[in-house]
């Protein structure tokens, strides 16, 4: 993606992706369940899951085939910042996490 490498070229690379993203988001829901934690009531919970939607949104568009290769990087870049996000709130707890610094 980066150096304009085209790996969709291959029909298991463009879904490996989709597959681990799907596990993230069905793991997380399951271990909320499981814990007995709701997402509704633990806002950090939920503002993490959100974070995880939108961290596959920008995933996405940096995979996708056809974009501009600045909206890809952009999005790879926004990417890496989400998952910074999502695991600050993981360790925190605290929805932003900026406060704690």
């Amino acid at each position: 993606m980066w150096q304009e490498k085209d790996i969709q070229s291959y029909a298991w690379k463009r879904r490996i992706p989709d597959s681990i993203d799907s596990v993230l988001f069905i793991s997380g829901m399951s271990l909320a369940y499981i814990l007995g934690f709701a997402p509704w009531v633990d806002s950090w919970l939920l503002v993490k899951l959100l974070a995880l939607l939108i961290y596959i949104g920008f995933g996405f568009m940096a995979l996708r085939e056809g974009s501009a290769l600045w909206l890809k990087r952009v999005c790879f870049i926004f990417a890496l910042i989400t998952i910074t996000y999502m695991i600050t709130i993981a360790h925190n707890k605290v929805i932003y996490p900026w406060h704690i610094l």
